[in-house]
């Protein structure tokens, strides 16, 4: 296991599993999942089961790593990332997304509104593309590299930062007076990075403060207790 530390939000926790795609479902997968988890993967597609098994895995490990021998159930909710109860009715704030090589889990025990989103980088922006969901300021920035796999990078993060802050708020995408700024003036939190050459990562929250990143091999066999 891999630990590293970010100056982003008290409180707040994010689990990445890499090469998640790798993992095979197991045969009683189903006897790990709740009642209603059971029922929600009546209708799934093969990668649409895998993709949602592997993540309720990880918030099991997220929650149980975070808070050690507490009681929690894991209500699921259509549409929206799990709502997660604790015996003393507290709750976990989370949210979760998914990519072709990693599967990432942000948590909270605050009642921060959090949102979390993963992007492969897209080799296919243009210009029309990018003036659905940026400023203008972000499009000349971002039509002003030379570098077309810079420029789509910077293109994917604005997406990437656009989709965590929906998750977290319910904010339109496409709303392009929404510019947000990675520095310390804003009220809100928000933090960008790349997990890999071709992967960027983005986390928003309501409020300030301090972030812990936790990174799982695809072989953690910790995942399953």
């Amino acid at each position: 296991m891999l630990e590293c530390y970010y100056q982003f939000m008290a409180n707040t926790h994010c689990y990445l599993l890499k090469n998640n795609h790798q993992l095979v479902l197991p045969d009683d997968y189903l006897s790990m999942l709740n009642p209603t988890q059971v029922k929600r993967t009546h209708s799934m597609s093969k990668k649409r089961l895998h993709e949602f098994f592997f993540s309720r895995q990880l918030l099991n490990f997220a929650v149980t790593h975070l808070k050690p021998n507490i009681e929690y159930q894991i209500n699921e909710q259509e549409n929206h990332s799990p709502g997660i109860k604790l015996i003393n009715n507290h709750s976990i704030n989370c949210s979760i997304s998914h990519c072709p090589t990693w599967l990432g889990i942000i948590i909270s025990v605050d009642t921060q509104n959090i949102g979390i989103d993963l992007e492969s980088i897209r080799s296919n922006w243009n210009i029309e593309k990018a003036k659905l969901f940026c400023s203008e300021r972000q499009i000349k920035f971002a039509f002003t590299m030379k570098n077309s796999f810079e420029r789509n990078r910077e293109l994917t993060k604005i997406w990437t930062q656009k989709e965590a802050l929906f998750k977290a708020c319910g904010k339109p995408i496409f709303d392009k007076s929404i510019e947000l700024m990675e520095n310390s003036n804003a009220t809100y939190s928000l933090t960008s990075k790349s997990l890999d050459n071709n992967t960027i990562m983005s986390i928003y929250s309501e409020h300030k403060a301090q972030l812990k990143i936790t990174e799982l091999d695809f072989n953690q066999t910790d995942l399953y207790k």
